[in-house]
């Protein structure tokens, strides 16, 4: 069975933002009178809403997925190995993916080392038994690089982009 194909697209605005222009083409400010706050403008869309996919699912149930992995922090906890190892476990939300692979400082940032498996139709699951630290990872999602949304800190990486950090206590 072939995996069904998606479709990135980019948000656009419905409804573009309409400037005064004056004599030499320069926008124009509408004047604010005194005492009152300056209008907000409008933003331009999240970088990250270019990559939502196209699917089946409607906003409600998206919402619904995205609550709920906020509501699941990644946390270490003892286990059963060596006393010094922890058990950690890594999620990613990503519907419509053929394979994720979890890269970071703990597998020496091999590509291919640590695959991640489906633990549901749009939840990926990885556990690893770590030492205490402090460890930078990624996701390789279908070939590109991904940041983990839940980590609770960030590491500039020499590519321009983010690393994860996890700090195993």
């Amino acid at each position: 069975m072939k995996p069904r194909k998606t479709t990135l697209t980019q948000r656009t605005r419905l409804a573009p933002e309409r400037e005064s222009k004056s004599k030499d083409n320069a926008p124009v400010r509408p004047a604010v009178p005194d005492g009152q706050a300056m209008p907000r403008p409008s933003l331009p869309p999240s970088p990250a809403a270019g990559f939502l996919p196209t699917s089946r699912w409607g906003i409600e149930e998206l919402k619904a997925v995205l609550a709920d992995a906020a509501a699941e922090p990644m946390t270490s906890k003892p286990t059963d190995a060596p006393a010094a190892l922890r058990l950690v476990r890594f999620d990613l939300l990503a519907p419509n993916v053929r394979e994720i692979f979890l890269v970071g400082s703990f597998n020496d940032w091999n590509s291919t080392a640590t695959p991640m498996t489906r633990s549901s139709e749009v939840r990926w699951a990885k556990e690893l038994s770590l030492p205490p630290g402090r460890y930078e990872y990624r996701f390789l999602v279908d070939g590109r690089w991904k940041e983990d949304p839940k980590a609770r800190d960030y590491a500039p990486n020499p590519f321009g982009g983010f690393n994860s950090v996890l700090r195993v206590e």
